[in-house]
């Protein structure tokens, strides 16, 4: 049934139109346009950042799985080198911890490799409590004499036949250097040992007994590792210590030249301490020499040229 509406316009169902007012109008309308858009842009927006954040996170387990990798080969390689240096003193074993040397620094770079380490410098005291009663220690000084000193000791906590010593260091850092004036003298050991290491009666010195030690006994320079290295090189005046808390590692350097002395490829994988020990033929005392946090000498008087 035709209807006429407002103005003479004709149209079908008229009381329909009438009842619903714009009912074709929505049908078209732009608002229903724009609200379908803005959903899709948020629906879109929402995915964007879902898959961003599952990146993110497939990307941390990888960094985390590449570190443990890296840990556990780390591991691997320190066990596979105590398995080599247990099984005796063969040439494979002699090749390995050449090729392990090899990484703790280039003989041609040691300058900025000893200055670098040099800056790593703690203070370090002499513990009376472990000191040979026949070591005289003064300050920072120790030198041999036939009487034992007057001093209380707890015997067994000092070294009683070696005449030796162990330092304190009061610093948690990851690297600690000091310095070792040892002069002309002839007998010498200087390194670090373990809590555990012995101190009664004659001790042998190696890192399986928990001794990483360089020593002088008239002409020959040693490295007491596993297997014992002769050192064809000058002998030192002044020895620096530098122990590599990361990498579980002791270095030594001549610190007239500036130059690599060794480096022990026997990790310590526990807590040492500064060793000392002066043999009983001196000609002047061993000394710790002060070096401020720079890596520099406290006083001129603290020179290795003016201890000596």
């Amino acid at each position: 049934m035709c209807s006429e509406g407002p103005g003479g316009v004709y149209s079908v169902g008229g009381d329909a139109a009438a009842r619903e007012p714009g009912h074709f109008r929505n049908r078209d309308s732009p608002l229903l346009g724009s609200s379908a858009m803005k959903g899709d842009a948020a629906a879109w927006r929402g995915a964007a950042i879902a898959l961003a954040v599952t990146l993110l996170l497939l990307l941390c387990g990888l960094t985390v799985a590449l570190c443990l990798a890296w840990r556990k080969g780390y591991i691997m390689k320190s066990k596979i080198r105590r398995l080599f240096i247990a099984n005796g003193n063969g040439k494979e074993n002699h090749a390995y911890e050449m090729e392990e040397a090899s990484e703790c620094g280039s003989r041609e770079n040691t300058d900025t490799d000893w200055k670098w380490r040099r800056r790593m410098a703690v203070k370090v005291t002499l513990d009376l409590a472990t000191a040979n009663p026949n070591l005289d220690i003064k300050g920072n000084e120790m030198s041999w004499t036939d009487e034992r000193q007057r001093r209380p000791v707890d015997v067994l906590g000092v070294f009683d036949e070696r005449p030796a010593v162990l330092g304190q260091v009061r610093a948690a850092m990851p690297g600690q250097y000091w310095e070792v004036c040892v002069g002309e003298n002839r007998h010498w050991e200087v390194g670090v040992a373990a809590e555990r290491a012995p101190r009664l009666g004659q001790l042998s010195i190696s890192p399986r007994s928990g001794f990483w030690v360089v020593s002088r006994w008239e002409e020959e320079l040693k490295a007491l590792a596993t297997q014992e290295t002769v050192l064809n090189m000058a002998i030192p005046k002044t020895i620096g210590v530098y122990l590599d808390l990361l990498q579980h590692r002791v270095i030594f350097f001549n610190v007239e030249k500036h130059k690599l002395l060794y480096c022990f490829v026997e990790p310590v994988w526990e807590d040492v301490r500064p060793f000392f020990s002066t043999g009983d033929n001196q000609k002047t005392p061993l000394r710790v020499l002060p070096l401020d946090q720079g890596g520099q000498h406290s006083t001129l008087a603290s020179s290795p040229q003016s201890a000596i």
